[in-house]
């Protein structure tokens, strides 16, 4: 109510029906007792009071009045209708103060017996009506709810009888660091039983464990971003090599007390030892094949060199041939050197500031000839003065990899740019060229060792297939990133994100 709203709670608890009234006879209150003689419960509020009327010249005749009325009271008898049309003769009283904008009216039903008798019926048949409408909603609430349970009973059992049958390990840990769910496969991983982790804090567990090895994983870990995921990683847990790929569990909007973490185990104990086993094998290989190379083609040197032993143009040619086959076989054992060098980490790197532009300028000058004979045009942008934390001579290697491929794989007449910018924490190098591109499916392989795109543009182009990966393995070992987009017939760019040079 507007002036008498201080007596609203006593209005609403009085047994007469009351109503806030304005003068066009829009009703602004009612309380529960009028609610309940003309709405049958229902809000009245915003209704005309004269469709309430059972004649329509009452109705009229009530409004007229109401135009009148400036102060006192004012009684009628009326005969007024629910909204079922049911008519009730009541008694009304208007009531307005020069004060108040609107009217206050008391309704007091008529006392014929017949009418109140016939009135409370049907009040009862309509609270009967929908009691029962209230019944049969619950009743199908009720089946509803039987049949959600069901359904998520069967989802659960076949959730587990999934993760039961998983070969790969799976751990969920809350964001608290409870382990929430564990299946079999990280149980006998882990050689633990699942009740004796389910439910409780991973940090806790008994120390020389595997359980305890993971746990100070997870503390030394990179937090995840919502919805990333963190590249998989080889820890030693005992004498067993274990490849463990995190993801975290997104909160959902307006609830808390979710997130936490998805962990995926993996035993890769084998595979790590034929890794190992193959980097030794190439290792010795490639020392062995080095030392005989060399000899060779120093002999061949000599011989091409030597002005006393003049050789048919024939031979020298063969000879020729055979040193240039022997640089390329050379070249392929020392990036195969370099790879089993970084794998085994035994590269170490001598972190300095790197000046990204003398980097640039000293690739392009290496590079001038070879991009000249295929009339490609090399250009620079550096902004500002980009310096990374890195070691000089492998950044440089990587540098010269990336635009080596870039003038290999640009037609005649391209163009290939090389930029490097500051950004807070990292800088970025860049080498985009206007070359033939790469198909969707040859980027996911582009990174694996000995691995080359295999088409009509490339099918002159000689290598090893090893450069990307040797440039991926020396930017990681950095703390960095490379990264690759391309559209096939238009472009590839290579970017290298690196950690900021800070003094």
């Amino acid at each position: 109510m507007r002036d008498l709203s201080s007596a609203t709670f006593l209005l609403s608890s009085l047994h007469d029906p009351i109503i806030e009234l304005d003068r066009d006879g829009v009703i602004l209150w009612a309380n529960p007792a009028a609610e309940l003689l003309l709405g049958d419960g229902t809000p009245l509020a915003d209704e005309f009071l004269v469709s309430f009327v059972a004649r329509s010249r009452d109705g009229e005749e009530l409004l007229s009045e109401l135009g009148k009325v400036e102060e006192g009271e004012f009684i009628c008898d009326l005969d007024m209708k629910n909204r079922d049309g049911f008519e009730i003769p009541v008694e009304m009283s208007l009531f307005k103060e020069t004060h108040w904008p609107t009217f206050l009216v008391v309704l007091h039903p008529g006392s014929d017996e017949a009418h109140s008798t016939e009135r409370l019926a049907v009040q009862a048949l309509h609270l009967t009506t929908r009691l029962s409408a209230v019944q049969q909603k619950v009743h199908e609430l009720s089946a509803e709810l039987l049949d959600k349970t069901i359904q998520l009973s069967e989802a659960k059992n076949r959730m587990e009888a999934v993760l039961a049958s998983m070969g790969e390990g799976l751990l969920v840990i809350d964001s608290l660091g409870v382990v929430a769910q564990i299946n079999q496969s990280a149980c006998r991983i882990l050689e633990i039983e699942a009740g004796q982790i389910t439910g409780k804090n991973i940090e806790e567990s008994s120390p020389g464990t595997r359980l305890f090895l993971l746990a100070r994983h997870l503390t030394r870990r990179e937090t995840p971003q919502p919805g990333g995921q963190i590249d998989p990683q080889r820890i030693d847990l005992q004498e067993k090599v274990v490849e463990v790929s995190i993801a975290p569990i997104q909160e959902r909007e307006g609830l808390s007390g979710e997130g936490g973490i998805v962990m995926n185990l993996r035993d890769v104990t084998r595979q790590a030892e034929l890794d190992r086993l193959k980097t030794d094998l190439i290792s010795i290989v490639s020392h062995e094949i080095r030392s005989p190379l060399s000899n060779m083609m120093g002999y061949i040197d000599l011989v091409l060199s030597d002005p006393s032993h003049t050789l048919p143009e024939e031979n020298a040619e063969f000879l020729r041939v055979a040193h240039r086959n022997g640089a390329r076989l050379a070249h392929l054992v020392d990036d195969m050197l370099d790879l089993s060098r970084l794998d085994a980490g035994k590269i170490e790197m001598d972190i300095t500031a790197v000046d990204l532009e003398y980097l640039i300028n000293f690739s392009l000058l290496s590079f001038r000839n070879e991009a000249d004979s295929k009339k490609i045009k090399l250009s620079k942008e550096v902004q500002g003065h980009p310096q990374a934390a890195g070691d000089n001579d492998r950044l440089q290697q990587v540098l010269n990899n990336l635009l080596s491929n870039a003038i290999k794989y640009t037609r005649d007449g391209g163009e290939v740019v090389v930029s490097a910018v500051e950004a807070g924490e990292t800088v970025s190098l860049s080498v985009a060229d206007t070359g033939i591109g790469l198909k969707p499916e040859d980027l996911a392989r582009l990174f694996q060792r000995f691995f080359r795109v295999r088409n009509e543009d490339t099918r002159k182009i000689s290598g090893t297939g090893l450069g990307l990966s040797i440039s991926k393995s020396i930017v990681d070992a950095h703390g960095g990133r490379l990264t690759v987009t391309s559209e096939y017939g238009k472009g590839t760019t290579f970017t290298v994100i690196l950690p900021t040079w800070r003094t």
